[in-house]
């Protein structure tokens, strides 16, 4: 299985590979991303201290071909690659693992005069399905070269599967079918260790997303970060059936919550006033601990997360 790509752009969406008539030749950017790091020097310090570390935002060039109808094929994808709207660029890789890229297209589509010619001339890949190659041979087919830019303001790729991790509360548990009465057996058990160790597989942090579903009344919920000595909390008393989703996401930081009946209200103001929104998982081990105020067993906690989040899939 070879690589596959899709854009998507405000409900416009293309798809890159060789069984369509829109092929990618060429993605120039996406490696060597750029760290920068942050130090201070106190004065008759011998070394320095690390502050922070941040990475740049980067421009994708890609550059690919219209096969067959060029004149459609080039109004589709000026549909798609639109400046100044939101776009996701993304990537299905030869493991068939589906990863995504946020950002925008930095330039309008630039495309060349298109070329007709007879497709025995046209040096096909060895990667292109055999009844792909067959049928060009036998048509003249249009080639329009194109080209266009993607910005991606954090340049990590993302899995589209997120991973889901308890953190309290709650949590279900397997047993066998068909069910029997006879004797003791659970379908549910409560977290008993404060702290969970959150794994992040990929080679760069990642946002996420606190959910907090009640099952009885629950004051002050916190989620703390041991490494970074951080917290997000939420300065209420949550009763049973009340749910609440807090995100660290870009573009989407904040709280949401959910009453029993379903309805939903903005709850920033519910956040206290220090609660980090910036938290992330870094790569490897988190080590975070969910705690309240009082009721923390009424409360499932769970972290969803990226599997994966890696530069150059």
């Amino acid at each position: 299985m070879i690589a596959t790509y899709a854009y998507k752009c405000d409900g416009n969406e293309v798809i890159f590979s060789p069984d369509t008539s829109f092929w990618i030749t060429e993605i120039a950017g996406e490696d060597g991303l750029e760290i920068n790091i942050n130090e201070t020097q106190s004065a008759g310090s011998i070394g320095t201290t690390h502050d922070a570390s941040s990475v740049s935002s980067r421009d994708l060039t890609i550059n690919g071909l219209i096969i067959g109808d060029c004149e459609a094929g080039k109004r589709k994808l000026n549909l798609a690659v639109r400046p100044f709207t939101e776009a996701i660029l993304y990537k299905t890789d030869s493991n068939g693992v589906k990863w995504y890229l946020q950002g925008e297209a930095k330039s309008t589509l630039h495309t060349e005069e298109k070329i007709a010619v007879s497709a025995i001339n046209v040096n096909f890949s060895k990667k292109v399905p055999q009844l792909r190659r067959q049928q060009a041979l036998t048509d003249r087919i249009g080639i329009m070269p194109f080209q266009f830019s993607f910005h991606a303001s954090f340049p990590y790729w993302r899995t589209v599967e997120t991973a889901t991790t308890v953190l309290g509360g709650l949590s279900s548990m397997w047993f066998p079918t068909p069910v029997s009465t006879a004797g003791s057996w659970y379908i549910s058990s409560a977290k008993g260790s404060v702290d969970t160790d959150v794994y992040n597989e990929g080679n760069g942090e990642t946002e996420f997303r606190l959910h907090l579903k009640a099952t009885a009344q629950c004051t002050n919920p916190r989620l703390y970060n041991l490494a970074t000595r951080t917290y997000i909390q939420l300065n209420k008393t949550m009763t049973v059936g009340e749910s609440a989703v807090i995100s660290t996401v870009s573009g989407e930081r904040g709280c949401t919550y959910y009453a029993e009946d379903g309805s939903e209200s903005n709850a920033f103001a519910d956040l206290d006033i220090n609660s980090d929104l910036e938290m992330v998982l870094k790569p490897g081990s988190n080590i975070l601990r969910f705690t309240a105020d009082a009721g923390r067993n009424n409360v499932t906690a769970t972290i969803k997360a990226p599997s994966g989040v890696a530069s150059n899939v």
